[in-house]
């Protein structure tokens, strides 16, 4: 009887009402979703603290590369200001190239001359051999 009261009763309003069973059937698959929506955040955060990481550990390596690279271009920007020092330079023009820093001995004056058949080079060879 209470089973034909309850059919009337849900043509009347159209649902019937749940029992205490299916309501906690409900609470359980709500909380299912929360759990599985908490697990696969958990998940995502798990993920990227990983990728992090590993950028992290690629940044790291990266600086000390560059560290390195510093260093030689330090190294290399010594060597530059060691072999242009002006006493490298006259050291080895004067020793390996056999240089010698001009006096009156060692360099050609040209007179100025006015003449119509003035030769340059004749005059060169004049004075380097007078």
């Amino acid at each position: 009887m209470a089973a034909a009261v309850q059919t009337q009763e849900t043509l009347r309003t159209g649902y019937r009402k749940k029992t205490e069973i299916e309501k906690i059937a409900e609470r359980n698959k709500s909380a299912a979703k929360i759990i599985i929506c908490v697990g696969l955040l958990l998940l995502a955060v798990v993920a990227m603290a990983a990728y992090a990481a590993d950028l992290q550990q690629e940044n790291n390596k990266l600086e000390s590369d560059n560290k390195l690279i510093q260093a030689e271009i330090d190294s290399l920007n010594k060597q530059i200001n060691d072999a242009t020092n002006i006493e490298t330079v006259r050291r080895i023009a004067t020793k390996k190239l056999g240089m010698v820093q001009p006096d009156e001995s060692n360099y050609i004056t040209i007179k100025d001359s006015k003449t119509k058949d003035y030769n340059l080079a004749s005059t060169i060879k004049k004075e380097a051999y007078d």
